[in-house]
């Protein structure tokens, strides 16, 4: 058995904040998904209270924290290769 702080709010939640600052802030931190990952990335890490809603193909994430997407454009963001370590580039003086 097993307790643990869940963030998603359900969407007759997310309508009994209307007119408060929480809304606005939400409201504010809206972005639109397909990757059903990053639901449940959020379910699992989110800081703050965020609200997910079906549309077209994806969802929209309504989200209390900027922290919070912040987090997911780094888990959604294709990985860089690091720059080479500066010992191992060759520099021609060529004067």
């Amino acid at each position: 058995m097993f307790i643990k702080k869940f963030n998603r709010l359900t969407e007759d939640e997310f309508v009994l904040l209307k007119g408060t600052e929480k809304m606005v802030n939400m409201i504010t931190n809206k972005y639109y998904t397909e990757t059903h990952e990053l639901i449940e990335w959020l379910d699992d890490n989110a800081i703050g209270n965020f609200c997910v809603v079906k549309h077209l193909k994806g969802w929209i994430l309504y989200l209390e924290m900027l922290e919070d997407m912040l987090n997911a454009r780094q888990l959604c963001e294709p990985k860089t290769k690091d720059a080479p370590p500066v010992h191992s580039i060759n520099i021609v003086n060529e004067t």
